[in-house]
């Protein structure tokens, strides 16, 4: 998703709000004069780094100095933050280009390409690592559909697997129903749960 599109595509998705995106920091971005000499330009850098692992509520930074085929040193970085920001507001407030990241795992993938890096910069934060606490709610909805249990039923026996997943439950049971008694549906209704033409 990062980085296709037109120009108006990507101004589009900077109103999206989202946790996860990709920046690049150029020297342009930087407050005051543009330093001079690669030192001070990396030093800079440095510094920018700084200040984009101090916004609020950032989670994950990951990122490299990279150099551009012309040669010009920049920041290419990976953001995950706890909770949503717009696009725009993350480049006014990082002072940095940004676009958003598909997820937390594209944003892990930055800094790991070689060919263009001129310095690894620190990680900052760790992503949480997900836990199976049991089945998924829709797991035990489709399980006790299958097992015979009607939506009154798991509305009674589970009903907080009801309560997120009512529709999916009546219209899943709705189609078992029919599926069970073939005689009493409609052509065009036996062939989408058979999946057979007429």
């Amino acid at each position: 998703m990062a980085g296709n599109g037109t120009d108006t595509e990507h101004s589009h998705r900077l109103t999206w709000q989202k946790t996860c995106f990709i920046i690049t920091v150029n020297i342009g971005h930087m407050d005051g004069e543009p330093p001079e000499g690669e030192d001070a330009v990396l030093e800079g850098l440095r510094e920018h780094w700084t200040h984009i692992c101090n916004l609020p509520n950032l989670a994950v930074a990951r990122g490299q100095i990279e150099r551009n085929k012309k040669g010009q040193l920049h920041i290419n970085a990976g953001l995950k933050f706890k909770r949503v920001w717009r696009g725009r507001t993350l480049q006014n407030v990082g002072k940095c280009w940004a676009d958003v990241a598909d997820n937390e795992h594209a944003v892990m993938r930055y800094g790991k390409k070689t060919d263009t890096r001129v310095e690894a910069l620190p990680d900052f934060g760790e992503l949480k690592k997900r836990t199976k606490k049991g089945p998924s709610k829709s797991d035990i909805a489709v399980k006790l559909l299958l097992d015979g249990y009607s939506p009154a039923e798991i509305c009674t026996i589970a009903p907080h697997v009801f309560f997120t997943h009512h529709r999916s439950i009546k219209e899943m049971w709705a189609t078992m129903q029919m599926a069970s008694h073939p005689d009493t549906m409609d052509a065009q209704t036996r062939a989408y749960i058979t999946g057979e033409e007429e």
